[in-house]
């Protein structure tokens, strides 16, 4: 079992570090968005700063089913129990020892030899003194020091007769306090009792009664000196009084209950009483819970996110890659968790069920058409859903709700062809989104009111349309730009010369490779189509695949008319000016801002594959041993997707039937066969389709499909030409 975590740890950590340092702040950044905002849904306080008779400022609903105590009624219960109960003591054990090392102490800083030392002594002590006591201690301290057992028999005296006390309770509620001592429960009336430190008239009537005919100074002194030594001789049982206390409060105070769902206040209302309580035991509810989750789905959305990176880098890959679909996942998993945050906010405003208030359709509209990938968009909005867990909002059908919606986008995205059809996908959402908001009032159908559920119903749809509406108004195109995404509405406007100004100026400058590249387009288009591929991005890869050779047209046959420029430089020179057109190519979708994925089909759809004509063309005249088969090699990359792959087959085999057909006397659909047979060989001899996903059974399938499609376009045409010729015509 150790070695299985063992490994999946290892494996867990090398893919992160796949992940990059930028791409992991970028994720890092987001879950703390996030985190703060699934933070702040259960921080944000009820508003409690309320007196009895004030108006409501917000409606309040409960999001939980909890019990509460009414805290004015408890309040009433506790001052009872306050009057009723009694105050219990406990004597402080050895406090006589504790008083005679005080006397102890005091007397040693009276004995002090010098006057000076003495002085600061008696300061850092602290000791207190009126006037005529301190100078008349200064002036018979040694006196004082012989009168030790005086001391503490008055000391005794006091604590025979009184209990010195820590504090007392207000005599209005009680005329006696309760001292356990060890022979047991006393009641000692409180004429009996004195708070420490003691006044020095209390003493001084006890050292008088005492000792009548001493000196009254010295009687004064010694009281002053008592009222700084005497210490509380029972202290108040704080944790017994609050136990009884307590204890009583638990018998006499009842729980009231407030249900999930239920309404506490409505905005405007007169606050009762009864409804200030209900507010103020909600909000004591929400802080006390508060921490606990949030700590608990802090940690638990952190580990779903790193298993959303995990995944993505497991299951996705090769979008991964794509910088911007990074951003735009990032993107939305911020937006989506903000629909979430701002629906919890926002929930009291409506009487509707609060998935209404969550534009979860505007992800599910947009994903698919932005990462043009189906399956991982519902991918990420299954997980982004699984955030909805972490809202105090969160219901089990609002989740169902998020859940059906990104399920349905298996439906809905093949429904996106045309702009329009956005509009058409917002009515199958709103649909979806009616029947839940239904489904919500199925189980409370006898507190249905005919507002609130006509506002649901509008709430469906125009949550639906709102999105759409949105989405193609604003979000994708907006997307389109930042990002330069080949959407199918992008690629539309490419694919029409009407719309393209890039295939406009081919059309001119170089009219037979825009023929070719029509013709190419079309063989593309047909080919994903048995492929199962999008056959838009393949059709118009096809059609910009060479606009590199508009720079120099009349070096490409298809734009020769007579004459061959080729004839009159050196083969090293034409297949300079040949390759260039893969490079120039890649520079002009660049300035022209053409997808990527659209400059992989011009940079890729020769490979690394050899220029044929001008190498044997080299080697005739300089001998093989003379020529360097690189120098007459495109520089590559070779295919890494079936569409630059499935595109240097198509261009391959159609130049080679073309040159074919031109040139031979005798032409007939077997010729195409071979020709196709032959080319796809060599290309997989080659190794071009090495770092690509096209598997054997697919290229029979581009074998049988270019050949059909060929054969159609290049029929006996050349013979019915040259039957015409004969005859004279």
């Amino acid at each position: 079992m150790k070695e299985f975590f063992n490994k999946i740890g290892t494996e867990f950590l090398a893919e992160i570090r796949k992940l990059g340092k930028r791409n992991l702040i970028l994720f890092g950044g987001a879950y703390v968005i996030v985190a703060v905002l699934i933070t702040l849904s259960y921080i944000i306080p009820v508003d409690t700063n309320y007196q009895v008779g004030d108006t409501a400022r917000e409606t309040v609903i409960s999001e939980y089913t909890f019990s509460y105590y009414d805290k004015a009624e408890l309040k009433n219960i506790l001052n009872y129990i306050e009057v009723s109960k009694p105050y219990y003591y406990k004597p402080v054990p050895s406090q006589k020892t504790v008083f005679k090392e005080s006397l102890k102490k005091l007397l040693t800083v009276l004995a002090t030899e010098k006057n000076d030392d003495f002085l600061i002594k008696m300061k850092d002590e602290g000791y207190v003194f009126s006037q005529n006591v301190w100078q008349y201690i200064q002036n018979n301290r040694f006196l004082l020091t012989k009168y030790q057992d005086r001391f503490e028999y008055v000391y005794s005296a006091l604590t025979r007769n009184y209990w010195i006390v820590d504090r007392l309770p207000d005599t209005g509620m009680k005329n006696f306090i309760i001292i356990e001592t060890v022979e047991g429960i006393t009641n000692v009336s409180l004429d009996k009792v004195y708070i420490a430190p003691m006044e020095k008239d209390t003493i001084l009537f006890t050292a008088n009664s005492i000792y009548p005919k001493m000196n009254f100074a010295f009687r004064e002194a010694m009281s002053e000196i008592l009222v700084n030594l005497v210490y509380p001789t029972a202290l108040i049982d704080v944790e017994k009084r609050n136990a009884i206390v307590e204890k009583e409060l638990e018998k006499n105070k009842l729980k009231k209950v407030i249900r999930e769902g239920e309404l506490i206040v409505t905005k405007g209302d007169i606050l009762l009483p009864e409804v200030l309580s209900k507010i103020l035991g909600y909000q004591d509810f929400r802080e006390n819970i508060a921490g606990k989750r949030i700590f608990l789905y802090l940690i638990c959305s952190f580990l779903l996110s790193v298993m959303i990176v995990y995944l993505f880098l497991k299951l996705e890959r090769d979008s991964f890659a794509k910088s911007r679909n990074v951003w735009i996942t990032l993107i939305f998993f911020v937006l989506i968790n903000s629909f979430y945050y701002l629906s919890y906010i926002s929930r009291n405003y409506f009487a509707i069920p609060i998935f209404l208030l969550i534009p979860t359709v505007l992800g599910a509209i947009n994903l698919p058409v932005l990462l043009r990938n189906t399956r991982l968009s519902i991918y990420l909005l299954l997980m982004f859903n699984l955030f909805y867990l972490f809202y105090p909002s969160f219901q089990i059908i609002s989740l169902l709700n998020l859940l059906i919606v990104s399920l349905s986008l298996t439906l809905t995205a093949r429904l996106l062809r045309n702009r329009t059809d956005f509009f058409f996908q917002g009515l199958v959402f709103g649909f979806i989104e009616l029947v839940f908001a239904l489904f919500s009032y199925y189980d409370r159908s006898s507190n249905i009111i005919g507002y609130d559920l006509g506002l649901s119903i509008v709430f469906a749809f125009a949550n639906s349309f709102t999105s759409a509406i949105v989405s193609l108004g604003v979000v994708i195109p907006l997307f389109e730009k930042v990002f330069n995404i080949p959407t199918r509405f992008r690629l539309l406007e490419l694919s029409n010369p009407s719309t393209s100004p890039l295939l406009k100026k081919l059309k001119i400058e170089a009219p037979g490779t825009y023929n070719h590249s029509m013709l190419i387009g079309d063989l593309m288009e047909a080919a994903a189509d048995q492929l199962g591929i999008d056959t838009l991005m393949a059709k118009v890869g096809g059609f910009y695949h060479d606009i590199g050779k508009m720079n120099n047209p009349q070096y490409f046959i298809e734009n020769q008319e007579q004459k061959n420029p080729h004839d009159e430089i050196k083969p090293m020179i034409s297949v300079s000016v040949i390759k260039s057109h893969v490079r120039e190519g890649v520079e002009i979708a660049h300035k022209y801002n053409l997808p990527e994925e659209i400059i992989d089909f011009i940079r890729e759809h020769h490979g690394t594959t050899t220029i044929s004509y001008f190498y044997h063309q080299a080697a005739g005249i300089y001998g093989d041993q003379n020529v360097n088969r690189e120098d007459y090699t495109y520089p590559g990359p070779v295919p890494h997707n079936k569409f630059t792959a499935v595109l240097q087959i198509i261009d391959t085999v159609e130049a080679t039937v073309r040159a074919y057909v031109q040139n031979s006397e005798r032409f007939s659909p077997n010729n195409i066969q071979d020709i196709i047979e032959d080319s796809v060989t060599k290309r997989m001899n080659e190794g071009q389709f090495s770092n690509c996903d096209l598997t054997l059974r697919e290229i029979d399938i581009i074998k049988q499909t270019l050949f059909k499609d060929l054969q159609s376009y290049y029929h006996r045409r050349i013979e019915y030409l040259k039957k015409k010729e004969k005859n004279g015509n």
